[in-house]
């Protein structure tokens, strides 16, 4: 299994407190839930300031990852919060 975080997110789609957060089944589903419906995610019910709806992929730049591990890792990397 891979370890992989959300590093960077943008708004109105997500809030800050998707930084960090690991990227797994639960914020797949809300992600999805949020592409087909308003385009937002913890905010406003608005799309971007561009109009687009979030692209579950993050082909728009409305979010960046960090993979912490996985089969090619030999440990987990840890990061501490500043």
């Amino acid at each position: 299994d891979f370890v992989v975080i959300f590093s960077c997110v943008k708004q109105p789609w997500f809030s800050k407190a998707w930084v960090g957060r690991r990227i797994d089944v639960e914020a797949i589903k809300e992600m999805k839930q949020q592409s087909t419906d308003s385009g937002a995610i913890a905010h406003d019910n608005s799309c971007s300031p561009e109009g687009q709806k979030l692209d579950i992929g993050g082909e728009n730049g409305e979010y960046h990852t960090m993979c912490l591990g996985g089969p090619m890792y030999s440990r987990i990397i840890e990061l501490e919060k500043t």
